[in-house]
């Protein structure tokens, strides 16, 4: 009898492909899951189903696109390697002063095309009714406050806050000042544009003043950690209304 003399790493690699498969299969699953989602909720706002893949297809392609609006520039302090040796062998950083340059961008996914879509909205809510223009105001102006007091400026990061929160705030909001049956074509348009108002004018313009101090090469509204808080939030408070 012969002794197995197959390598082991050969010997494990239908366990490991069997592993990827599955892994594969369950990412497949989730973004099927995702897109199906979104589809319903653009659907919730009117989109004809064409429309609605469309519009996420952009949505996807456009958060790889920043535009950038402005630079700033900043004078700081930072350690160079050389230093000097003062009392008890102590080694004393020499600083030295250097300009940083952060850019100001927009993204056309997660800002510019939400914004085309809210005022599409805007104007469909502005032909139903008095009282879901009002609604409207209600609700952005609540959901804006409530991102403002909850995003924190990171260095190095951004504008940052939990996701979940605005469209928690979107989605009350057009409930209760909406919960009659006659509103309920006009309750999801409502409930996105507050998602999508909170956090894109509460958390990152009412911090503008804020980004001089956060150091990051590129500040982009509506990417990176702020791109689920405004379209996540605008969809997910159009789906679950």
């Amino acid at each position: 009898m012969q002794p197995d003399r197959t390598p082991p790493v050969v010997s494990i690699l239908p366990q490991v492909g069997c592993v990827l498969l599955i892994f594969l299969i369950i990412g497949l699953g989730f973004l099927s899951l995702v897109f199906g989602g979104m589809q319903t909720a653009l659907e919730k706002l009117h989109f004809s189903p064409s429309g609605a893949t469309l519009t996420i297809f952009a949505i996807i392609v456009g958060s790889m696109i920043n535009l950038p609006l402005m630079r700033v520039r900043r004078d700081v302090e930072q350690a160079t390697a050389s230093g000097i040796w003062q009392v008890r062998q102590q080694w004393v950083p020499m600083m030295r002063r250097s300009q940083l340059e952060t850019i100001i961008a927009v993204n056309v996914g997660g800002c510019i095309i939400p914004l085309l879509i809210a005022v599409f909205e805007g104007t469909y809510v502005r032909s139903h009714s008095s009282q879901a223009i009002l609604a409207l105001v209600i609700s952005a102006a609540i959901n804006i406050a409530i991102c403002h007091a909850i995003a924190r400026p990171v260095p190095g990061v951004g504008i940052v806050m939990p996701a979940f929160l605005p469209p928690l705030a979107a989605i009350g909001c057009a409930w209760i000042l909406l919960w009659s049956d006659r509103y309920d074509d006009v309750r999801a348009p409502v409930a996105f544009i507050a998602g999508v108002l909170g956090p894109l004018v509460g958390a990152d313009l009412l911090n503008f003043r804020h980004f001089e101090r956060i150091s990051a090469g590129v500040l982009s509204i509506g990417g990176a950690g702020s791109f689920d808080a405004i379209v996540i939030s605008g969809l997910l408070a159009a789906f679950f209304v």
